[in-house]
């Protein structure tokens, strides 16, 4: 009788490993804001309190992180403490639950170790699951994240009229989650399904609705009308701009730029281009070969622990001719809309 009870009353949790670039905020917003008609599906999705510079609030990965630190501080202020009380929380409570966060690929290996004995311990059984891009789509994604959150990367011109001084002697490299593929595999083992990233766009619906099709066939049709979409991308051209831009940041301060002034850069830079869309963000074929070996070596490592349908891609590369004249035009009048009169 024991026995048939704990069956019973074991519970699922959901663990979206995100990673990056793969649709990851869009599908927690679509859960966030849809927190009642999960529950009525039988599922919790936990609610934390934010900073307000965070951003995306529906991100669980950054306070469970803290959470399963081996150090916890014995005082916490009075978000953390409702943070770990909400933890606590969704633990105990009776209902599936889903966990989501691109952060959780980037923990150490003993945090999400804590975090998967809390989870087996308080009667979970763990389905992890997670979308992952072909490694030079995703490393054009991640550039151009990255360059819209105020990076600045060398190898990265405005085309060939403004080439930004490369040697051969730096050492270029691609951004990549090959390692903490490796690092989650390693944990959660068999508990652990990993999709490309081309098969959920694939999808009649698109990203989101394949990863809700991965937890309950019934959540997609029942949440469509309120799916949510994240912020859109650079183009090309915006991309390579506000490169350019950070490159004018960091040589005329080495404090940090703020998240309100990057932002106002992009909205200027939208503005000067006039572009709502565009030709992607890729790199040129002379950018490309600069990092050509760093990317071999990533795909050798994921073909080797997903296989090679995670590695089959056509490698695309951006016009190196952008008109210098229009780039000039464009970054004087971003400049001019920073000058106060």
């Amino acid at each position: 009788m024991r026995l048939i009870l704990s069956k019973i009353n074991m519970k699922t949790c959901y663990l979206h490993l995100g990673f990056h670039k793969t649709a990851t905020t869009s599908f927690q917003l679509s859960c966030g804001n849809n927190r009642k008609k999960l529950l009525e599906e039988g599922i919790y999705y936990p609610k934390f309190e934010y900073q307000k510079r965070k951003g995306n609030r529906w991100n669980h990965s950054g306070n469970i992180e803290f959470l399963c630190q081996t150090r916890q501080k014995t005082s916490l202020n009075k978000r953390k403490y409702h943070n770990k009380i909400e933890y606590e929380k969704s633990l105990k409570q009776p209902n599936d639950i889903i966990l989501s966060g691109e952060g959780f690929s980037c923990m150490k290996r003993q945090e999400l170790e804590i975090l998967k004995k809390n989870l087996i311990d308080n009667g979970f059984t763990i389905k992890a699951f997670g979308l992952v891009r072909s490694p030079y789509s995703f490393a054009c994604s991640a550039l151009q994240q990255t360059i819209k959150n105020g990076k600045f990367h060398s190898f990265i011109g405005l085309g060939d009229a403004y080439l930004f001084h490369t040697s051969q002697q730096n050492k270029y490299y691609l951004p990549e989650r090959s390692q903490q593929i490796e690092r989650l595999l390693d944990i959660f083992k068999d508990d652990l399904q990993l999709y490309s990233f081309k098969q959920a766009t694939s999808h009649a619906d698109g990203p989101v609705s394949f990863l809700l099709s991965q937890i309950k066939p019934s959540l997609s049709s029942r949440m469509k009308e309120n799916f949510k979409s994240s912020t859109p991308s650079l183009t090309n051209l915006q991309a390579r701009l506000m490169n350019a831009i950070n490159a004018l940041n960091k040589l005329q301060t080495n404090e940090k730029i703020s998240k309100q002034l990057i932002e106002a850069q992009r909205l200027a830079i939208h503005k000067q281009t006039g572009q709502t869309t565009g030709e992607k963000f890729f790199l040129t074929e002379q950018e490309f070969k600069l990092v050509e070996s760093h990317y071999n070596k990533i795909s050798q490592r994921m073909e080797k622990a997903l296989g090679r349908t995670f590695i089959e891609e056509s490698i695309r590369f951006s016009k190196p001719n952008i008109d210098p004249t229009y780039i000039a035009q464009a970054l004087t009048a971003y400049i001019s809309s920073f000058v106060v009169v």
